[in-house]
């Protein structure tokens, strides 16, 4: 639970102030089990002690309650400190989730009269008697753990109508080419069937497993060699840890069969590259028709298994209630001034309206409108936001799989999680939070408009690309495919190599940093995707999506050109593209044109391409005079947004870079020096 200064500041009248006045007191809150102080003293083990001498200045943590104005995020409390292992340049925050007012529990008022006490005395003591536990086994692979894992799955499948909706009906005929046969609790085996010549009964259903294999992996594979020897037995011994513990767990949820890459793809051997062709054609079928994904979060290599260790009274719900009049249930930014202090000059907690709020002679509260409950989380990883901070989901393939699923279970580093469609749940609020799906799925909603699921999929891009893949040259597209195959399937016209040709040009106006002028990273030399697509590139990128309604699009596309390396599979791997596009084209130079930042960093980069002539900008978007809004949201002013091209031949050029324009005044006459010009872009 909560230590007496944890408590207090929950309290009010004011939204910041003193959290502990020394590092002894967050010491001993921590050694008592404090939820918020072990959170913050966590940062010390993590990051290392300060050396300078600053943990014995005074007051040691002070705190600022913030409203992150975001359905993900909500209300959280900042805090600062001299210490380097707890500082402003970075987000450390608890989260916590705001019920809507209630009644006051009867042994509230006396509670906090102790706290009163505690607070003149030991700061740092934490009283639990009064708040309600459950049994949490010490284990992730306890039975118990399962069953609520079961739990959840059942809830989803018979009362989630959302899921349902999104997700459409499930073809409970089709099943992937190859599945792990784990039998049940009472028949433990494990072979591999190919389903073609042996189809599961009716009704029988298949998880997937999400994990990483880890570098140079080791463990056991599907070989030509083998396949015939695994339709016979799979031993355990042969297995790694995580899939030993996968297997256990579909037994326990009742799931028969469960499919597996490394064990359901030939990996090595004659035929071995079309069998993996042609799975990657169909990664969407296998992900939206299983019925749960298994993600094994934290392993970042399969022996490292799925079940973990953990300290169950860690795990424990710890909540408080506060006033409601700090008017934390209402969604808006705290005032970022000085505010009075959070305790009165006697060191008791206090709030508006104390009179009014307590009735001491009865112990009741003023009817249905005097608390709101506050459920603190002790830090990101018990938020639905905790599944970013693992190796898993640093992976590129995972990406898809995650979003693909109808429903995953998560192994995480000290308890499982839930997300589905609509709800995303943890053994730390195992009954969820209101709209805690609303963030999720993204690529599976269903938008109004196409210009919706256009920027559905720009947001995509920009969260997979910051993903990790072992083989760019072969994944990068690939492992996007089933997300943008979904998408294809409402958005007109074909779709070249990461971008679909009805958001073109526009969708060319991708970036990697945001500045002014940028050019792209360097390209690797083997070949993955046309320089004007995003997938030509490693790292992050972005798009000025955000530059919609009142532009003027600038260029006009003419043609598209893609060689695929699978004919049958447009959104896998491409040899080959082009693009042909009429528009405004600058030669860039300095004396030409006055750039507002950006220049002096770029400057030396026209020796570069001296020998073809210099640089290009293609001008694709004109904005309003007035709104042009910036990728991050920043400063709106009008300009012009475009690539920088490198000349290879009189027509055919290659995209090297982005641009953007601030011209306050001078836009008529940038468009006015500008050439129309037909070029081809590779």
């Amino acid at each position: 639970m909560l230590c007496a200064t944890c408590v207090s500041i929950f309290q009010g009248p004011s939204k910041q102030g003193v959290h502990h006045v020394n590092f002894g007191n967050l010491v001993k809150a921590a050694t008592n089990g404090c939820k918020i102080c072990i959170f913050l003293y966590r940062f010390r083990d993590d990051r290392g002690a300060d050396e300078s001498g600053r943990e014995n200045m005074q007051p040691f943590t002070t705190f600022r309650f913030h409203y992150f104005s975001t359905a993900e995020l909500g209300w959280g409390i900042l805090f600062y400190s001299p210490v380097s292992w707890i500082t402003t340049k970075r987000v450390d925050f608890v989260q916590f989730h705001v019920s809507q007012p209630g009644q006051m529990p009867n042994w509230w008022p006396g509670f906090l009269r102790q706290v009163n006490h505690d607070l003149l005395s030991e700061p740092w003591r934490v009283r639990s008697d009064k708040f309600p536990s459950r049994f949490i086994p010490a284990n992730t692979g306890d039975i118990e753990v399962a069953r609520l894992g079961l739990e959840w799955l059942n809830a989803c499948i018979l009362h989630h109508a959302t899921c349902d909706e999104i997700n459409g009906p499930r073809d409970l005929t089709v099943y992937p080419q190859r599945l792990l046969d784990v039998g049940t609790s009472d028949s433990r085996i494990c072979r591999l069937i190919i389903t073609q010549f042996e189809q599961p009964p009716a009704g029988s259903r298949y998880a997937t497993l999400s994990h990483c294999w880890g570098r140079n992996p080791s463990f056991k594979t599907l070989t030509s060699e083998n396949i015939t020897k695994l339709q016979e037995n799979i031993p355990s011994e042969w297995l790694p840890k995580s899939f030993v513990e996968s297997i256990q767990t579909c037994r326990r949820l009742g799931i028969q069969y469960l499919w597996i890459d490394s064990l359901c793809i030939i990996q090595s051997g004659p035929g071995s590259e079309e069998d993996w062709q042609a799975h990657a054609a169909v990664m969407d079928v296998i992900y939206t028709n299983c019925v749960l994904n298994i993600a094994i979060d934290d392993a970042s290599n399969p022996d490292q298994g799925a079940f973990t260790d953990r300290d169950s009274a860690f795990i424990q719900t710890a909540f408080v209630y506060a006033p409601s009049s700090m008017e934390f249930h209402t969604p808006i930014y705290p005032h970022q001034s000085e505010l009075p202090s959070h305790t009165d000059e006697e060191g008791s907690v206090k709030s508006r309206n104390d009179s009014e709020k307590y009735n001491k002679s009865t112990g009741q509260g003023d009817g249905t409108s005097s608390l709101v409950t506050l459920f603190t989380f002790h830090d990101d990883s018990q938020s639905y936001l905790w599944s970013v901070y693992h190796p898993l989901q640093s992976r590129g393939w995972v990406f898809q799989e995650r979003l693909m699923a109808p429903r995953t279970l998560h192994f995480g580093k000290d308890m499982i999680h839930w997300e589905c469609n609509e709800k995303s749940l943890g053994e730390y609020l195992p009954w969820g939070l209101p709209g805690s799906g609303d963030a999720f799925h993204a690529a599976s909603s269903r938008p109004e408009a196409i210009a919706d699921l256009h920027d559905v999929w720009f947001r995509c891009v920009d969260d997979y690309s910051g993903t990790d893949l072992t083989y760019p040259e072969k994944d990068k597209l690939t492992a996007i495919a089933a997300i943008a195959k979904r998408i294809g399937r409402i958005i007109p016209g074909s779709y070249c190599a990461g971008l679909f040709e009805s958001s073109l040009p526009q969708g060319l106006l991708w970036v990697q940093r945001l500045s002014g002028v940028n050019l792209d990273s360097d390209r690797d030399p083997v070949y993955r995707a046309p320089s004007w697509s995003w997938a030509s590139v490693d790292g992050g990128v972005g798009f000025t999506r955000h530059v919609t309604g009142r532009t003027h699009i600038m260029a006009k596309l003419e043609s598209t050109s893609v060689e695929l390396r699978e004919p049958y599979n447009p959104y896998g791997q491409v040899l080959s593209g082009d693009i042909v596009i009429r528009g405004h084209i600058l030669h860039l130079l300095p004396s030409q044109l006055r750039l507002e930042y950006g220049w002096q960093a770029f400057e030396g980069y026209l020796e570069k391409y001296e020998s073809c002539g210099g640089l290009f900008t293609l001008c694709i978007m004109q904005g309003p005079r007035d709104v042009v809004a910036y990728p991050d949201g920043r400063g709106l002013i009008p300009g012009v947004f475009g690539i920088l091209l490198a000349r290879l031949d009189p027509d055919i050029f290659q995209r090297v870079g982005y641009f953007e324009i601030a011209a306050y005044h001078s836009l008529p006459d940038i468009i006015k020096e500008s050439e129309q010009r037909r070029v081809k872009i590779i």
